[in-house]
């Protein structure tokens, strides 16, 4: 029986991770193994978590799944701390595994009171921080399906909400001053201990084996906006795997992950801590651009390191040698490794391991791993443990790839099967092109997503431009893409202002007023990092496929060969500009 078999061996899991070099590692063969008998692996890594976290857990693997007690309620009686959160002054405040599970129940009961059920749809429209950790149990608890809505950008926000029409929302105030049309749905985001007495206790609940439990978006996605089923299989395996393997998490470790985006990391870095009984270090860059010594303020033997934490702590640096033992990266954020490199010097960081996890929610948390290689940076990558993975083809990604590199599509295996290919068919794409060295394989990022591992909506950042324009003004948004050493792109919206120039030559309204403008809107409605890098401004109008609409293609191609910053510098294709603006 598969139940009764021998626990993973978690120490010589990540002694053979951990190489002291840019060779190896030596032997993976229990990770082909889970990639080739999933279900084994998943039986055995159970056994393993039993071993090594304190508290029996409730739930049966492939038979049902008892989130809340597992995440907080086992580990109540023990001096744990689920959270440290850093204050407005930067002062960690502790929150224990007893304290967050307490809040959870209190929501739980007024939610229960105010009509949810279980298998109702919930949009937790918060920060990622203490609030929406007990929101979440909340959920759990009450056996709802989830969905995380992270409250950035007023039209980002609706555009969700609508694709998920869910039965309840959970926001805090503001925002839900800014949503009135949900005002009916909305549950209380805090709670008292007298304002939930009117309400019974609520008991945990079970989520069958392949129900789902979560709704979530993919942002590494073509489709960004459309919310995908994570199975409770997939939601609660993950983050076992992810805390014991990935992270490397052992009970009452301290773990951090500043500025990496919380849609692509949240819920499952979360779980993944709950669920091991470590503690996740909520901290913000904007707490650490104030003063960089915050990031010692708690001893975290895991950092996760955005390349925006990176060029922080590269203008103040600081020792993190003594607490910092394995620190991680998203493989695609630059492919130079240069800067890493000097960031590990400057950190006094040559004695600890450095991998690459790259997060993808939808999949259940960590899509790709890799070897932890001694103050090196690196772009080697593995497929997670326990996924059925295959290779498609990276010009046509519905078919296989007939080399040996090629686009990584996965699932974790929510039966014993192994490789079933009706399984397969279900899959989704990971953020990653994948090619191999010896053991290992390098990333390479695809062609649809930026250099952590997000796909930018050009056409909805367009749309939410353009209805920031004066009439008669167009908009294109034109992605440049970067040189090999840095592999960055840059965006450029091109405005055509041919409609508001005045004949005297001058524009009404003026370059600065539009700019200003534009940047408002776009920040306000979608979020900054929507941004672009440059506005543009051309005295011509677009060419036109039919009244209303830009021939976008054309456009771009005369942007690209330099032939409309030509036409821009002539006056008579500017005057011919003027003439088509005002017919249309």
């Amino acid at each position: 029986m598969l139940e009764d078999q021998n626990p993973l061996d978690l120490a010589a899991i990540e002694n053979s991770l951990c190489c002291p070099g840019i060779q190896g590692p030596d032997n993976i063969a229990w990770l082909e193994s889970s990639w080739e008998n999933p279900g084994s692996f998943w039986h055995g890594l159970v056994q393993a978590h039993q071993r090594q976290v304190p508290g029996r857990v409730k739930s049966e693997l492939f038979r049902h799944y008892d989130f809340f007690y597992d995440l907080a309620g086992r580990f109540k009686d023990r001096p744990l701390q689920a959270m440290q959160v850093l204050d407005s002054k930067g002062r960690a405040q502790s929150l224990s595994y007893a304290e967050l599970g307490r809040q959870a129940a209190l929501l739980s009961r007024a939610w229960a009171g105010a009509g949810a059920k279980n298998g109702q749809l919930v949009a937790l429209v918060l920060h990622p921080g203490p609030e929406l950790a007990a929101a979440l149990l909340a959920a759990l608890k009450l056996g709802l399906v989830f969905s995380f809505v992270p409250p950035q950008g007023r039209w980002l926000v609706q555009r969700r909400l609508k694709a998920l029409d869910p039965d309840h929302l959970v926001m805090d105030s503001l925002h839900a001053a800014q949503l009135r049309a949900y005002a009916s749905r909305v549950l209380p985001w805090t709670v008292s201990s007298s304002s939930s007495d009117n309400y019974p206790e609520t008991i945990s609940s079970v989520y069958p084996s392949g129900s789902t439990a979560a709704l979530l978006f993919d942002p590494s996605s073509m489709e960004p906006d459309m919310p995908r089923a994570v199975s409770s299989d997939t939601l609660y395996l993950g983050a076992m795997r992810d805390g014991l393997i990935a992270l490397g998490l052992r009970p009452g470790e301290f773990f951090a992950a500043p500025g990496f985006n919380p849609l692509t990391t949240w819920p499952s870095m979360l779980l993944a801590s709950l669920l091991n009984a470590g503690t996740i270090v909520h901290m913000t860059l904007e707490q650490i651009r104030e003063d960089p010594r915050r990031i010692l303020s708690v001893p975290c033997k895991v950092l996760g390191i955005s390349r925006g934490l990176r060029d922080i702590l590269l203008k103040e640096p600081l020792s993190l040698r003594k607490s910092c033992e394995h620190w991680f990266r998203h493989p695609g954020e630059t492919v130079d490794i240069t800067p890493w490199m000097d960031w590990i010097e400057a950190m006094d960081l040559k004695k600890s391991y450095a991998s690459n996890l790259a997060w993808t929610p939808v999949l259940g948390g960590c899509c790709l791993i890799s070897p932890r290689r001694m103050g090196i940076a690196h772009n080697h990558v593995l497929p997670a443990p326990g996924s059925l993975w295959h290779l498609r083809d990276i010009t046509d990604p519905s078919t296989p790839s007939m080399g040996d590199w090629g686009v990584l599509v996965q699932s974790i295996a929510r039966n014993l099967a192994g490789h079933d290919e009706t399984q397969l068919e279900t899959t989704l794409p990971a953020p990653a092109v994948i090619a191999p060295q010896g053991q290992v394989w390098n990333y390479i990022r695809p062609p649809h997503v930026d250099q952590d591992g997000l796909h930018f909506p050009e056409n909805m950042v367009q749309e939410v431009a353009a209805s920031a324009l004066p009439r008669g003004v167009l908009c294109l948004l034109i992605t440049l893409p970067g040189y090999a050493a840095r592999d960055d792109s840059r965006r450029v919206l091109v405005v055509f202002t041919a409609a508001c120039i005045r004949n005297d030559g001058t524009m009404n309204p003026g370059q600065a007023q539009i700019r200003d403008h534009l940047r408002r809107t776009i920040s306000r409605e979608l979020g900054a990092y929507y941004l672009p890098h440059k506005i543009e401004f051309l005295p011509l109008f677009p060419r036109m496929i039919q009244a209303g609409e830009m021939d976008q293609e054309w456009s771009r191609d005369q942007y690209l060969s330099g032939k409309l910053h030509k036409k821009a510098k002539n006056q008579l294709f500017r005057q011919i500009g003027r003439f088509q603006a005002v017919v249309g």
